[in-house]
């Protein structure tokens, strides 16, 4: 497997409706560009590795292929619920977890209905 780029951004649910004025528009445009650039380079498979989501068993690799639901950040309910709705290529997480358990670390699949999507992975697939 080869990494052909790498980004960090940031998980604020700011970033999904922001205000014109707001200093989160100069984000969410950024985040726009990076998505448009994406696209134009024919990138066909994105990564998400949330800082946001914490596990005490191991790394998780979500291997569902569709997920989809309501989501409210625990944080910032005020700023109202989030549909979402994202396709996982079920055998790539399968290799990428073989592949993390041949290194050595603690790893498995998770494909369940209500997994807990997080809010930076729905803002950076947004």
């Amino acid at each position: 497997m080869t990494l052909a780029f790498a980004a960090l951004v940031p998980g604020l649910p700011h970033l999904l409706t922001p205000t014109p004025d707001s200093p989160h528009a100069q984000l969410h445009q950024a985040m726009r560009r990076l998505g448009d650039d994406l696209v134009r380079k024919g990138v066909r498979r994105v990564i998400y590795y949330s800082s946001q989501w914490l596990s005490v068993l191991g790394t998780m690799v979500q291997a569902k292929p569709r997920l989809e639901g309501i989501h409210v950040d625990p944080s910032w309910h005020d700023l109202g619920s989030f549909a979402f709705a994202m396709n996982v290529d079920s055998a790539f997480s399968e290799r990428i977890a073989s592949a993390t358990r041949s290194a050595g670390y603690v790893t498995q699949t998770v494909a369940y209905d209500g997994f807990p999507v997080d809010t930076g992975t729905i803002v950076a697939d947004t």
